[in-house]
């Protein structure tokens, strides 16, 4: 089983699904972490084109990469 974070275990019996927002899945499966976050997506079929749009709070702090 995978550990999604803010996502509750099922049990095994259950036919309940837990809910999870397609910003959450999607910040997991690209392992952002704080302060980084998915703020929306949009998925155009036709296209098939998957626009996700990445941001941070506001005064978000950020280590200096080279240090």
């Amino acid at each position: 089983m995978i550990a999604v974070p803010g996502v509750a275990e099922l049990d095994a019996d259950s036919t309940e699904r837990p809910e999870m927002r397609d910003t959450d899945l999607l910040q997991t499966a690209l392992g952002l972490k704080a302060p980084w976050s998915v703020l929306a997506s949009r998925f155009d079929e036709a296209a098939r084109r998957l626009d996700i749009d990445i941001g941070f709070a506001r005064g978000a702090r950020f280590a200096c990469p080279s240090c």
